[in-house]
């Protein structure tokens, strides 16, 4: 392939998605099958030698299930391609962690790369530009390229798997072929991933049809020779995997097949049981009036239809590349619990056919008036998108990860006090899902270093009001102090609190000039050097049109106590009467 000018603008896509995996380090609780799953590959192995001991003694899945059951391949994967860095650098468990991420954010950074250079060859220079801004413009692919959601495996090979859709004017792989090795890699994706992607798959299985349409031997023959081959072919392969390695690693006396347990459970649940709905339903439209719009963040989407059902010199080309985006769409609505994330394999070609558009009219700006009009808006809006992205919701997404911040209070806490042989921590659950994972714990190296216990357990019993219960913790992690009860031989002072982020709030009139809580956390993430002070201006910048636009009104983030860190104190009190003395900055 030669060397064009346009590749140098190649490297924005992992460079975004490394500064958001450095800004944003820790994980939540959708992500932790995933990442403690890597954690226990990198840190137990799966030897020969006792690996059911191993598996039920130390594996995280044996004491949490979680709802249902989810597959180890991903996981698997991620830890062997990084456990030789590993072992090389001798990397800490933090660092183990951002390592691992880093390895699935570069995959998806490679996928939509390769994906990139197809579009370039199948529809130009500039169109492949413009899907590069695009991409770099939206927030959500970035901010979760790194992050282990089932989604995100999924996403890099079905992005790999669209490269092969796309049209090439001298394919290195003949067309057929082409189609056999999408289609194989989707079926695969279905099979051990997520199950939604059948959708996708069955959109291009009728595209492919459509295409060999000419005659009914022509539309039988595409069947024989393309669809049931790589669609078989890729079943048996993906259960085989799936069902061997699944099993084994659930420790399940039956064979397994957790994607299809998966789809079972959230589609056709068991009597009682709501499956998906219970975490929320939305209208059927909500993908095409919400979460689509929210991902492209591009006023290319209203212009879009124009190109669909318009006879204009692209329309071919648009509708082509959307009609399996359509029939995804199509069949996914009719499902009542939506998440935005459901969008992400067909993000891809939305995009192309936004970059399709934005080419013809950037292309055309010297034969009409409208598009005279439009191209310099489009350009504005996908850098206003872009440094609205990085700039704002990336430092407000930080915010919603308090609980791997507050260990890491509890850590230099305790490195800074006199070392003990054993400390105790308890962890509310809102830590627990927003942050805290065993990349963060301190494990035990060698004898006569402080061995940690984490305790993970709630409420559910009501044992928050026994005294027994608390007196085994040298440290707390919880939401409000006044969780903690209060005994004269027994107390815990506050040594730290994390700001988690609260809720927006309209500011008007003169207070619309008055500094929110992202300037400050812009200043947190980049430092008070060149770039922690340009970040800041531009947003300032951005905030001071925007009040002029809106006559002073404006969206202001404020930081709300999200977690509080408890130390216990061995000063014993005597009477319950001095509490009010005693308790300056204790409970």
């Amino acid at each position: 392939m030669k060397l064009e000018a346009w590749h140098f603008s190649l490297p924005i896509i992992p460079l975004l998605i490394l500064l958001h995996l450095w800004a944003v380090p820790f994980t939540k609780v959708e992500e932790s099958f995933n990442i403690q799953a890597t954690h226990d590959f990198l840190a137990y192995g799966l030897s020969y030698n006792n690996a059911v001991a191993k598996i039920d003694a130390f594996y995280d899945h044996v004491r949490f299930p979680g709802a249902v059951p989810r597959t180890f391949i991903g996981a698997l994967a991620l830890a062997g391609i990084s456990n030789p860095f590993v072992q090389i650098f001798d990397l800490d468990l933090p660092a183990q962690q951002m390592l691992a991420r880093g390895v699935l954010g570069f995959l998806n950074a490679a996928a939509l790369s390769f994906y990139i250079v197809g579009v370039r060859r199948a529809y130009g220079k500039e169109t492949a530009l413009w899907l590069i801004g695009l991409q770099a413009s939206q927030f959500h692919i970035t901010f979760y390229a790194s992050r282990t959601l089932p989604n995100m495996f999924a996403f890099a090979m079905t992005t790999f798997a669209l490269r092969f859709t796309l049209p090439e004017p001298a394919p290195s792989l003949a067309p057929i072929k082409r189609s056999k090795l999408a289609l194989y890699m989707m079926t695969i994706v279905t099979i051990i991933f997520r199950s939604e992607v059948a959708l996708l798959l069955l959109g291009h299985c009728l595209q492919t049809l459509i295409r060999s349409s000419s005659s009914i031997n022509q539309v039988v023959s595409t069947i024989r020779n393309v669809l049931l081959p790589s669609v078989l072919t890729a079943t048996v392969a993906g259960l085989a995997l799936t069902v061997s390695i699944d099993t084994f690693i659930w420790r399940s006396p039956r064979l397994l097949w957790p994607e299809a347990a998966a789809f079972l459970s959230n589609v056709f649940p068991s009597p009682g049981s709501q499956g998906a709905s219970a975490w929320g339903t939305s209208s059927w439209h909500w993908y095409l009036s919400s979460a689509l719009p929210r991902l492209t963040s591009t006023p290319l989407l209203a212009i879009l239809p124009i190109y669909i059902f318009h006879p204009t010199a692209i329309h071919r080309q648009v509708l082509a590349l959307l009609l399996p985006a359509f029939v995804y769409l199509g069949l996914y609505s009719l499902l009542p619990h939506k998440e935005t994330r459901f969008l992400f394999p067909i993000l891809p070609t939305v995009n192309t056919a936004l970059a399709l558009v934005a080419t013809h009219i950037t292309q055309r700006t010297s034969r009409t008036t409208v598009y005279r009009f439009l191209a310099p808006i489009l350009v504005f809006t996908t850098l206003l998108s872009l440094l609205a992205s990085h700039l704002i919701l990336l430092p407000l997404s930080a915010l919603t990860y308090p609980g791997g911040h507050a260990l890491g209070i509890v850590h230099a806490h305790a490195a800074s006090a006199q070392p003990q042989p054993e400390l105790h921590v308890h962890l509310t659950n809102l830590a627990l899902q927003t942050g805290v994972t065993h990349f963060l714990e301190k494990p035990l190296r060698h004898s006569g270093q402080t061995r940690w216990v984490y305790d993970k357990s709630d409420n559910s019993s009501g044992k928050y009001t026994e005294k027994k219960f608390w007196n085994r913790f040298d440290y707390v992690v919880v939401e409000d102090e006044e969780t903690v009860p209060v005994w004269p031989d027994m107390r815990f002072q506050t040594v730290g609190q994390v700001m988690g982020l609260g809720r927006p709030r309209l500011v008007t009139g003169a207070r619309g000039g008055e500094t929110d809580g992202v300037v400050m956390l812009l200043g947190r993430m980049y430092g008070e050097n060149l770039l922690g002070r340009a970040a800041a201006g531009i947003y300032k910048v951005a905030k001071q049109l925007g009040i002029g636009v809106t006559r002073g009104r404006w969206l202001a983030w404020q930081h709300d106590p999200a977690l509080v860190v408890l130390k216990r104190s061995h000063d014993v009190v005597e009477e319950v009467d001095t509490r009010g003395v005693q308790e300056a900055g204790m409970r």
